[in-house]
């Protein structure tokens, strides 16, 4: 008798116990999703893509922590400032460097991810001259067989083939 009693006593317990961390972790959990916020596309590309090789964790981290688009933009304008050799010069050419070396790389190479078996495969081939006018307009709207698309992407150098980095 007397040891149900304490069975019961004890398993009420550890159901309050339960239930208060339960309730603890989920308002937890509500408050870091408050705090956290949608990055738009241009930001989301911006880390993700054009400086995912050359920013630090504490620049990274700290960009996330930034909360107004004008604080992005001024992150984003000291970022490349302190890699510019010659500061305070109006060109930087290192920053110049970086996004000559993307678009070298988008229109030369195409870049797919599949998931099979629970794994993320990502494969790297390089485009045919034939290629790269369907992969650009892919990159720009998505539907490599619409006509004005196409007709715009065989006019930029890069469907051409024009070199766009110094050799």
């Amino acid at each position: 008798m007397k040891r149900k009693f304490l069975l019961k006593t004890f398993s009420c317990r550890y159901l309050a116990i339960l239930l208060g961390v339960i309730l603890g972790l989920s308002s937890v959990t509500v408050c870091t999703g408050q705090k956290k916020q949608k990055l738009e596309r241009g930001y989301r590309d911006w880390l993700k893509r054009d400086v995912a090789y050359i920013i630090t964790k504490e620049e990274y981290d700290a960009f996330l922590r930034l909360t107004t688009d004008d604080a992005r933009e001024e992150f984003i304008e000291k970022f490349w400032e302190i890699r510019n050799p010659t500061p305070g010069s109006p060109t930087n050419s290192y920053k110049e460097e970086i996004y000559q070396r993307i678009a070298y790389a988008d229109a030369h190479f195409q870049i797919e991810k599949s998931v099979v078996g629970g794994r993320t495969r990502t494969s790297v081939k390089a485009l045919q001259p034939s290629a790269r006018v369907d992969e650009l307009a892919r990159m720009l709207g998505g539907n490599p067989s619409s006509t004005t698309l196409r007709a715009r992407t065989r006019m930029t150098p890069a469907a051409a083939g024009a070199p766009m980095l110094d050799a």
